[in-house]
């Protein structure tokens, strides 16, 4: 893809499973210039780009003809984070993660401690005895506790919950 269709360089996609379009993230990125620190290229702006197919059984280079064209529009800071996303003043950030078995075949509503310290969550219930995921309500409490909501109390130790944060 090129900013200018006249430009002498260009950032490639590569192709996933013969069908998808993906850019890396290293090809989404500003390039500099190494010793001024100067931005050379800013990806910010509008891009131009061909799909090219080069047949089956081709010869030559000069078989390759354009499949389609289009145009990608990049934003800085479409997120609003300003990059906070990628620094961790602390080093990577760790995941943690709750893993325990409930059901006591009383409670309909059953509330799980488990201490990860952030209330939004991703929260996964099981069948013990089969695997198979289980839909219930499910309420982000607070930062130390999931509250698992059920029609039918569960049975003793019934379903694995698995909380990650």
């Amino acid at each position: 893809m090129k900013k200018d269709p006249n430009d002498e360089t260009y950032r490639s996609f590569t192709i996933v499973d013969g069908r998808y379009l993906y850019l890396p993230k290293s090809k989404t990125q500003d390039y500099y210039d190494v010793d001024s620190g100067v931005i050379v290229q800013a990806v910010e702006g509008r891009w131009n780009y061909d799909v090219r197919l080069l047949p089956t059984g081709a010869t030559s280079s000069d078989d390759e003809h354009t499949v389609y064209r289009g145009v990608i529009n990049f934003e800085n800071q479409i997120t609003g984070s300003e990059g906070e996303e990628l620094v961790y003043a602390n080093g990577p950030h760790k995941v943690a993660t709750f893993n325990g078995l409930i059901g006591d075949g009383i409670l309909t509503s059953i509330p799980v401690t488990h201490d990860i310290g952030n209330q939004f969550l991703q929260v996964s219930i099981y069948e013990v005895s089969t695997s198979e995921k289980v839909e219930c309500e499910i309420e982000l409490t607070s930062s130390t506790v999931t509250t698992f909501r059920f029609n039918v109390a569960p049975t003793v130790d019934q379903y694995r919950v698995i909380i990650t944060g």
